[in-house]
């Protein structure tokens, strides 16, 4: 029961902070660039399918994987704001960063 509580918690914080990289990614003009690589975000794309991605999006392999990268910089900062909003010490942000990923099996 643990587990599960720990794990649908941490999908809620994924699902927050997946909104809130939205809207800050919507504000600053890359709403559309968001929405295409969103399904890549959580985890590892396949070569093919991020080539495809490039040409679809009119960019060199090399700069979508750059610009995907810094994108998951900036949802594991959104990730780290939604878990740090839950503490009253943040102090124990990393801590719990570490437990809502280990619940997710990453």
């Amino acid at each position: 029961p643990d587990a599960e509580f720990d794990r649908q918690w941490a999908i809620t914080v994924m699902a927050r902070a997946m909104d809130a990289l939205e809207a800050e990614c919507t504000a600053d003009g890359e709403g559309d660039f968001f929405t295409a690589v969103r399904g890549i975000l959580g985890g590892q794309a396949d070569r093919g399918a991020m080539t495809q991605l490039a040409v679809e999006r009119g960019m060199s392999f090399d700069a979508l994987r750059v610009a995907v990268h810094r994108m998951r910089r900036r949802l594991r900062d959104c990730v780290k704001a939604e878990v740090a909003g839950t503490l009253e010490d943040p102090a124990t942000v990393q801590e719990e960063m570490e437990a809502l990923f280990s619940a997710l099996g990453k």
